[in-house]
């Protein structure tokens, strides 16, 4: 799955150019004491979100001129070639942004008859160097089939993202703001051609806003061969480790960071940061949990199956989920979460290739209140009688008979990894 940043969680609409290239040099940068760079652990992708564009000065006041071509904000940008040059030059993929959000009633009113301009936007990403682009679903290009079409037509290859509506536009006012949106079904995903597609709401810094963002994975995992897949990833949103969006709401804890990283790798989601890479207070924080080359190596193997949910409690209990990376239930939105019933604990596993432990296994805490949680060796295969654990973030080895327990603080996880040792038959024998 592809692994960077993007700029939405922590900057929204105040982009610019000189922001972009900090955070590419951070990408670039030594860690924390001479550690590795993000880049060296396989964070590539760098990718401009919404804020780009130059409202107003389009047909209709949107960003795009008589001909279908967009207009850059200049201000913020000066020099777009330079940027995708520098991001190059440091070894990085540079990814861009359309279908915006901002300005997107006057590109609705002005271009919805004609389905925006896919053509021209891919030209112009072509013109720029552009690697990868995000289309998303707020203005009038929300085919995706035309995007993937012109996307495919291009004279480079262009990583392409689906977070637009798939052609099942819906223009229902949130808030008279914003038109409706939609994320991609099973069917979009069976006959549509990108390379990773979101299946969720956006995230927002809260933990029952990650758990509810895992869980709109299932779907895509199900069965003996799930729709997310090499080349076709399926996407619940950019990671809210160490995020605290742009006008203060909340962030998650250490331990919640921990768990949702860990799930995202667990399902072979894309690993999308989205915090101020600059901030060393930050990186210092976050770099155990974000540069943890066990998980990494997790979330990149591939051995059939991208991961899917084994077991869960068949206790609930009820929590509120935020939605928006500037939006929290508790400030007063309620139309912007949803209450959701969530089981106590979840059990998720993802097959491993060969040689090396077999398994890598997630036992989630999801509930307010700690817990004893047991992982047995039964539920990942069922003729495991002992196995090898290696505690994912810490290293520690040591052997399960049968089962493992372990009180879990709330929020909390297990993250193992896990090489059968014998067999239900190898024990018959012995």
């Amino acid at each position: 799955p592809p692994m960077g940043w993007r700029s939405w969680n922590v900057m929204a609409l105040e982009v610019s150019q000189e922001k972009v290239l900090a955070q590419a040099r951070a990408l670039a940068a030594p860690g924390p004491g001479g550690q590795k760079s993000l880049k060296e652990l396989g964070y590539l992708a760098l990718g401009v979100d919404d804020g780009w564009q130059a409202c107003s000065e389009g047909v209709g006041g949107g960003f795009h001129d008589e001909f279908g071509y967009p207009l850059l904000n200049k201000t913020r940008f000066p020099d777009l070639h330079q940027l995708v040059d520098e991001v190059h030059q440091l070894g990085l993929k540079a990814g861009w942004y359309f279908n915006n959000c901002w300005c997107s009633i006057q590109e609705l009113n002005a271009w919805l008859n004609v389905g925006g301009h896919p053509k021209q936007d891919v030209d112009f990403l072509v013109a720029h160097g552009f690697d990868a682009v995000k289309v998303d679903g707020c203005g009038p290009a929300h085919d995706i089939s035309l995007w993937s079409q012109n996307v495919e037509a291009a004279e480079r290859i262009i990583e392409l993202e689906n977070c637009a509506n798939n052609g099942r536009f819906q223009w229902k006012r949130v808030n008279d703001d914003a038109p409706g949106w939609l994320p991609a079904s099973k069917e979009d995903v069976m006959t549509g051609s990108f390379n990773l597609y979101r299946v969720s709401k956006d995230i927002a810094p809260q933990f029952y806003s990650t758990m509810y963002n895992l869980l709109s994975m299932k779907p895509f995992l199900e069965g003996n061969t799930p729709l997310s897949r090499p080349g076709k990833w399926a996407y619940p949103d950019m990671l809210q480790v160490a995020n605290s969006n742009p006008r203060g709401f909340g962030k998650l804890s250490m331990i919640q960071s921990r768990t949702h990283f860990a799930a995202w790798c667990i399902t072979s989601s894309p690993l999308v940061l989205g915090f101020d890479l600059t901030n060393q207070t930050l990186i210092e924080a976050a770099f155990p949990i974000i540069s943890n080359e066990r998980a990494i190596s997790v979330n990149q193997a591939w051995a059939g199956h991208p991961g899917k949910l084994l077991r869960e409690s068949q206790q609930h209990f009820e929590a509120l989920a935020s939605h928006y990376a500037d939006n929290l239930c508790e400030n007063g939105k309620p139309e912007k979460c949803t209450k959701m019933s969530f089981p106590l604990w979840q059990l998720w596993a993802k097959p491993l290739p060969a040689p090396g432990p077999a398994h890598a296994v997630l036992l989630i805490n999801l509930s307010p209140r700690p817990q004893n949680l047991t992982l047995t060796l039964h539920d990942v295969d069922a003729d495991w009688e002992l196995a090898t654990a290696t505690e994912v973030w810490e290293g520690s080895e040591f052997e399960i008979l049968e089962s493992y327990s372990k009180e879990v603080a709330s929020h909390d996880s297990i993250f193992f990894l896990l090489e059968p040792r014998a067999s239900r038959a190898t024990a018959i024998l012995q």
